[in-house]
């Protein structure tokens, strides 16, 4: 299971209500929980690691070398080849224990308030569409994905950038579920790819970490209502496509 986009939000475990819903492997990046680059982890059975030849080789993975041979150490040293990323795996330990600190429940907690919020005010806006549901958000993490659907979701993101305000615009590294939740057909979607990143469909997202405050939503909203003007302003000058 790759776990990137929930070890921040939600408290897990590999062990399901039955065997079948166990979990055999668990993955994450270190960066998606605050824990500086480059790191990460593989959570298995040390059982089954073992039956396979390491990954990578390098010094740390051997008990011992001949002429003719070699013994692997068990896992996880047989899969960690060469020198460690000791800062990086310092780093994502401390993540981790301040995360429990502050609570998976109280997480989830302050991630609704701040959803509730900025999708309340988006809505508001003229021509909004808000991906996923907007009434029981009880599921959702802290992040938000939206579209202003009269103006380019190019240019959009490109003057909030412009504000200070980083978004993520694109299709999510999930290009056939965004263009069908836009309307756009495979056959269509062939004719953008001449067209350059201004052209290519997408949605707009907004993510929120637990340093985030309400009157940053308050903030960001104020942004993205001037961002929008200026865009409209600009499509009275020079049109482009809208919408996308």
């Amino acid at each position: 299971v790759d776990g990137a986009q929930i070890v921040a939000h939600r408290k897990f475990s590999m062990i399901g209500e039955t065997p079948e819903e166990n979990i055999d492997f668990f993955v994450f990046s270190a960066h998606k929980m605050y824990s500086p680059y480059g790191g990460g982890a593989v959570v298995g059975l040390t059982s089954v690691l073992n039956k396979h030849m390491p990954e990578f080789y390098g010094g740390g993975i051997v008990t011992i070398v001949t002429d003719k041979e070699q013994n692997y150490k068990d896992a996880p040293a047989s899969y960690e080849a060469g020198s460690p990323n000791y800062p990086g795996v310092v780093g994502l330990g401390k993540a981790i224990d301040i995360l429990q600190e502050v609570g998976f429940d109280a997480i989830s907690e302050h991630e609704q308030k701040l959803n509730r919020k900025l999708i309340d005010g988006i809505l508001k806006m003229d021509n909004a569409v808000v991906y996923g549901d907007t009434e029981d958000i009880s599921d959702r993490v802290g992040v938000v994905t939206f579209n202003l659907t009269d103006v380019n979701s190019y240019h959009l993101a490109a003057k909030l950038s412009d504000y200070g305000v980083a978004t993520r615009r694109g299709a999510f590294c999930a290009h056939t579920y965004v263009w069908r939740l836009l309307g756009v057909p495979d056959e269509q979607a062939k004719e953008y790819v001449e067209c350059g990143d201004s052209g290519v469909p997408g949605m707009i997202r907004v993510s929120f970490g637990i340093y985030n405050t309400e009157e940053e939503v308050d903030e960001f909203l104020s942004i993205l209502d001037k961002a929008h003007g200026e865009c409209l302003k600009e499509m009275e000058i020079m049109p482009y496509r809208p919408g996308l």
